[in-house]
């Protein structure tokens, strides 16, 4: 029970009169005005004491939402008044989930049951939140107390990424539904998927010949092979200290707050929405889709499969998954893989070389893989890594001049790496921050056609 400004009010009109009265001059009137006032104010205590157990707050037990894009969550509130009157209703979430709207006020009639409460929000960090009670209050039937109580609840919030933001760099590839538009594209080589025998025919390969059914049948025998349709795809996020550095700036991602403004991302959010994007290439193409988050050890791995529940799967991979300052362990994660994943597939690391320890450390570590499985490294880098005086209109005053040397040297021990890693058979991606996907889908694309794996 609190004390509403009515009852301090009237406690002036009436309690401090008649309290002077009183003093000055004592009797009975002044007394029972007092003895009056505070009866009523005791009894509507007493009367609306249990007013909030007719109050009831239900909403689902799960809610999933995007990073980034505002959202609707709702609640049911159930109750049933003899009279008129206004409840509020408050939520003490986590700040990271945004909550426009804290407390709101709902006016509900006499004998209603059954009110639908909305809650705006615009979720900035991925993750998984709790919401363990709701906060009620009213006030009582005359008016002078305000009656507040907690509802329990027991409420998971599931933010994801964001990856409406990405509309316009995504490919036509994601429009297409079923297999209404896809247009057939070109595979080179003979395949890898053994299909069936046939008689041999002038020109086949001596190398292609079945030798245990030609001994049995009596006639050369030949096999075919076709193109293999489901392959598996793995991305691996490097969450080290080397995925918390910031977009550069005028590559920021709208993410409102409280105060309208804007601030960068981090690489790791990049990381999460190209390896989402290509999971849902993969399915499209009728490939396996599987994720690996690492750090300084292995922290997730979901295996190769497709479905929509398996989307919801690597969905809830990532959801949590944040930066830590640590160094990668690219020892780790490449004996993980050559001990757990048996069948050829295309593993694409999303990373930062630009170490040039660490480049040194992959160059050795990435031996235990690459001869089993088809390497893509894939590295966002500034706009300022290029070439020297690449855009030399750029260049405008002296300090222009030193920070195109950096990305220079920058840009060159890049190179350096790429063509040690071409030789390993490894293949580099290097690509801006906001051509990342596309640049992605296109490789995988690229490799598929090749029949690399």
């Amino acid at each position: 029970m609190v004390p509403r400004t009515s009852l301090l009010v009237w406690t002036g009109f009436i309690a401090v009169p008649a309290a002077g009265w009183l003093v000055w001059a004592p009797g009975i009137m002044p007394a029972f005005l007092l003895l009056l006032w505070a009866g009523g104010a005791t009894y509507d205590a007493w009367q609306s004491r249990l007013v909030l157990q007719d109050l009831h707050v239900t909403a689902p037990h799960t809610f999933r939402l995007a990073r980034c894009r505002e959202e609707r969550m709702f609640m049911r509130l159930t109750c049933v008044t003899q009279w008129p009157c206004l409840i509020r209703l408050g939520l003490t979430p986590a700040p990271e989930l945004g909550l426009r709207e804290t407390v709101q006020s709902v006016d509900v009639a006499s004998g209603q049951s059954d009110i639908r409460v909305e809650w705006r929000l615009i979720p900035r960090e991925r993750g998984r939140y709790r919401i363990a009670q709701c906060h009620l209050e009213t006030k009582s039937r005359w008016g002078f107390w305000s009656v507040r109580g907690v509802c329990p609840l027991d409420i998971g919030v599931f933010v994801y990424p964001g990856l409406l933001a990405q509309r316009h760099h995504v490919p036509a590839l994601f429009m297409r539904r079923g297999l209404v538009g896809i247009r057939h594209q070109r595979r080179f080589g003979k395949g890898r998927e053994f299909e069936q025998l046939r008689d041999y025919q002038s020109g086949d390969s001596l190398e292609d010949i079945h030798w245990k059914a030609t001994a049995k049948r009596g006639y050369p025998v030949t096999k075919m092979y076709q193109v293999e349709r489901t392959q598996e795809v793995y991305v691996a996020i490097d969450a080290s200290r080397l995925s918390g550095r910031p977009v550069a700036a005028g590559e920021t991602a709208a993410i409102p707050d409280g105060h309208d403004s804007r601030r960068p991302d981090p690489l790791i959010e990049r990381y999460v929405n190209a390896a989402l994007l290509l999971g849902r290439a993969a399915e499209i193409q009728g490939d396996r889709f599987g994720i690996l988050t690492f750090s300084d050890r292995l922290l997730t791995f979901v295996r190769a499969r497709r479905g929509q529940g398996h989307y919801r799967a690597c969905l809830d991979a990532v959801c949590r998954l944040r930066t830590d300052a640590v160094t990668p362990d690219f020892s780790e994660v490449c004996t993980f893989i050559r001990q757990h994943l048996r069948r050829r597939s295309l593993i694409v690391l999303l990373t930062q070389l630009d170490d040039p320890a660490l480049a040194e450390t992959f160059l050795r570590d990435v031996e235990i893989i690459r001869r089993q499985h088809v390497v893509l490294v894939c590295m966002p880098v500034p706009s300022i890594v290029q070439p020297l005086f690449d855009h030399p209109e750029a260049v405008r005053k002296p300090a222009d001049i030193y920070a195109a040397l950096g990305g220079h040297l920058r840009w060159r021990q890049l190179r350096d790496v790429a063509d040690a890693l071409r030789k390993k058979g490894v293949g580099f991606l290097l690509t801006a921050d906001d051509e990342m996907v596309v640049g992605l889908v296109a490789q995988y694309i690229n490799i598929k056609q090749r029949q690399l794996l």
